[in-house]
C-alpha cells in the first residue's frame, strides 16, 4: 500500500509539471500574436485660407450690393465648412469681411477682406435762369434769388451762392455750389444784370412872360433845368434861340443820364 501511494504521488507531480509547461507554452503564444497599437496621431495643421481680393466700388445708394467673390479653402483632412460676416448690403465706407474656414478636425483659420463703398460722383445741380432787375440804387440793389434744386444718390448737405447783399448796377456772375454728404460738389453759374432803364427826372424853369425890345431879337434868360437820376446825368439841354421872336416860342429841354435814358 505504501508503495502504490508512492508512484500515485509520483503521477501527481508529473501531470503538475505537465499542466505548467503547457500553461507557459501558451502565455508565449499569446504573447507573441499581440500586435502593438499604433501611437494616436492629431490634426493639429490649421487649413489653408485665402480670401478674395480687396474691392473699391462706386456707391449706388444708401445701401450697394457687392460682389464680394469667394474665398479659397484647403486641407488634408478636408473643409468642414466655410464662411464670412458679409452683410446682404454695404453702407458708404470701408467694411472689414472676415472669413473663416474650419476643418474636420476643429481647427480654424481666418483672412481678411476689404470692401470699400465711395461715392465720387457730383451732385446733379438743376440750372436757373438768368436775372434781369431794375436798379433803384447805383450799388445797393436788393435781388431775390430762388436756390437752385440739386439731387444726389446719398443726399445733398448744402446748396450755397457767393451772391454779395447788394448788387450793383451792372452785370454780377453768381456762382451756386451744390455739396453732397460725401464732399463731393458741382456748380453753376447764373447772371444778375441791374439795369437802369428808367428816364432822368428833369425840372425845367417856369414859363416866361417878356416884354419885346425888337420884333424879332428879344434876348430872354430863360434859367436853367435840373435833373436827377440814380445814375450820373451826362447831359442837359434845351433848343432855345438865341433871341426870341415877337410871340409865343416853345422851349424843350432834354436830360439824358448815363445809360442813355433821355427825358425831355
Amino acid at each position: 500500500e505504501a508503495l502504490v501511494a508512492k508512484k500515485a504521488e509520483k503521477l501527481k507531480e508529473l501531470a503538475y509539471s505537465e499542466d505548467t509547461e503547457t500553461e507557459d507554452t501558451e502565455t508565449e503564444d499569446n504573447d507573441q500574436n499581440v500586435i502593438p497599437e499604433k501611437p494616436l496621431v492629431r490634426d493639429l495643421t490649421k487649413p489653408v485660407l485665402v480670401a478674395p481680393k480687396d474691392i473699391t466700388i462706386e456707391a449706388t445708394g444708401s445701401l450697394t450690393p457687392v460682389d464680394i467673390g469667394k474665398a479659397m479653402a484647403m486641407d488634408e483632412n478636408g473643409i468642414q465648412f466655410l464662411i464670412n460676416n458679409a452683410p446682404e448690403m454695404f453702407s458708404l465706407g470701408t467694411s472689414i469681411i472676415i472669413w473663416t474656414a474650419v476643418d474636420n478636425s476643429g481647427n480654424s483659420s481666418f483672412a481678411t477682406q476689404e470692401v470699400n463703398v465711395v461715392d465720387t460722383t457730383p451732385p446733379i445741380i438743376s440750372s436757373i435762369s438768368d436775372k434781369i432787375v431794375e436798379a433803384v440804387s447805383p450799388y445797393q440793389n436788393i435781388v431775390k434769388l430762388e436756390v437752385p434744386d440739386a439731387d444726389d444718390i446719398l443726399g445733398v448737405i448744402s446748396v450755397t451762392s457767393d451772391a454779395p447783399e447788394f448788387f450793383p448796377l451792372g452785370e454780377t456772375i453768381v456762382t451756386w455750389i451744390s455739396t453732397d454728404v460725401a464732399g463731393n460738389t458741382a456748380s453753376m453759374e447764373q447772371k444778375v444784370l441791374v439795369v437802369d432803364t428808367t428816364v432822368p427826372t428833369l425840372t425845367i424853369p417856369p414859363d416866361l412872360n417878356v416884354e419885346a425890345v425888337s420884333l424879332q431879337e428879344t434876348s430872354v434868360a430863360i434859367g436853367q433845368a435840373t435833373a436827377d437820376d440814380i445814375s450820373d446825368i451826362s447831359s442837359i439841354a434845351n433848343n432855345s434861340p438865341e433871341v426870341f421872336p415877337l410871340g409865343i416860342t416853345v422851349v424843350t429841354w432834354s436830360a439824358t443820364d448815363s445809360y442813355g435814358n433821355i427825358a425831355t
